[in-house]
């Protein structure tokens, strides 16, 4: 089976830009193949959705998978294995802020943080980068068996296609349509009915979907974990050092991007709490707010907030930020909990 996914999200984040790319290695052919840059100039499954994204394809048995994502001032083509090549979206500064600030919105009252005034110039930036994206998908029609479209930033990209091929679209975030807007909750409804099957990952999901009066199919699945993915344990005792984990150490660890949602304050608030503890918070932000992604201040503003908060209650010497992990840091980390603690 051939498979072209999309996801806002890329399965890998470079350290630098193409310009600085081409600086460094001279000329680069495109599509351009990460076994031949060094390993310190990207990093490989860059959040939740892209590492399981890049997990199923490892097991699945897919012929070829080209994946659609958006790559402000990256390589235009990358290839990650022999079976998998990635294709970059870039947006101007304007639509980026524009596209930023509608899917934030969607984010925001999904979550119940936040209710969103819909802006037009602000859906038009969103409406551009689901077009272009459609459009570079589309290029692969007649060399795509089904097109896997992924989460909430995407959700028009199937209305785009619409009944050129099969297209399944899987939405990561909650949907309980009472917390919502009406015309946010109306949106997703609709676009959602564009799809030929949309996945939902919780039960309370597909529930609010019966709610708020879907018309299409609609089926609930759990995230893909593989388990022998989580196993990479790298050099625990560099990692103790790396991050000033002592040998006496009760470690109680946290694994999530710095965000609100995530809810690491609860966390430190609790370590205050406990003596002899030490909190370790691995993650920094998400595509959105790092650097080599959207770099939006979000984390920054996150993680300003949780120091300020670890000081006042006097724990400053028992919190650790690592910022990003390798999978095999993460690893180590894992092997060296007490406690895995999760608050979001």
């Amino acid at each position: 089976m051939k498979v072209s996914i999309n996801s806002q999200t890329p399965p890998v984040k470079f350290s630098l830009d193409y310009s600085g790319l081409l600086e460094k290695y001279g000329v680069l052919e495109v599509p351009v193949d990460l076994s031949s840059l060094d390993k310190t100039d990207f990093q490989l499954s860059v959040g939740g959705v892209p590492r399981m994204l890049l997990q199923l394809i490892d097991k699945s048995d897919f012929e070829f998978v080209r994946w659609v994502a958006l790559g402000p001032k990256y390589p235009p083509i990358v290839k990650v294995k022999d079976n998998l090549m990635v294709y970059f979206v870039s947006l101007d500064i304007a639509t980026i802020s524009g596209y930023i600030k509608f899917k934030e919105g969607i984010y925001n009252e999904a979550h119940g943080l936040a209710k969103y005034n819909i802006k037009p110039r602000e859906y038009l930036s969103y409406a551009y980068y689901n077009w272009y994206c459609a459009q570079r998908l589309l290029r692969f029609l007649d060399d795509t068996d089904v097109y896997f479209v992924n989460d909430f930033q995407q959700l028009l990209v199937g209305g785009i296609i619409g009944p050129s091929a099969p297209v399944v679209f899987w939405y990561h975030i909650p949907f309980i349509p009472e917390i919502m807007s009406p015309r946010i909750r109306d949106f997703i409804v609709k676009s959602m009915e564009a799809y030929d099957v949309v996945i939902v990952s919780t039960k309370a999901c597909l529930e609010g979907l019966i709610r708020a009066g879907f018309r299409g199919i609609a089926k609930q699945m759990y995230p893909f974990i593989d388990p022998e993915a989580l196993s990479k344990v790298g050099d625990v005792q560099a990692v103790k050092d790396k991050f000033n984990i002592r040998d006496d150490d009760n470690v109680v660890l946290l694994v999530g991007r710095l965000d609100p949602m995530k809810r690491q304050d609860v966390a430190i608030r609790a370590i205050a709490k406990v003596d002899n503890a030490k909190l370790v918070l691995a993650g920094n932000g998400s595509f959105t707010s790092s650097r080599g992604g959207l770099a939006t201040d979000k984390a920054g503003m996150w993680y300003r907030k949780l120091a300020k908060l670890a000081r006042e209650l006097n724990v400053e010497d028992r919190v650790v930020f690592t910022g990003y992990v390798s999978e095999e840091e993460l690893g180590a980390l894992y092997s060296l909990a007490n406690v895995v603690l999760l608050t979001s």
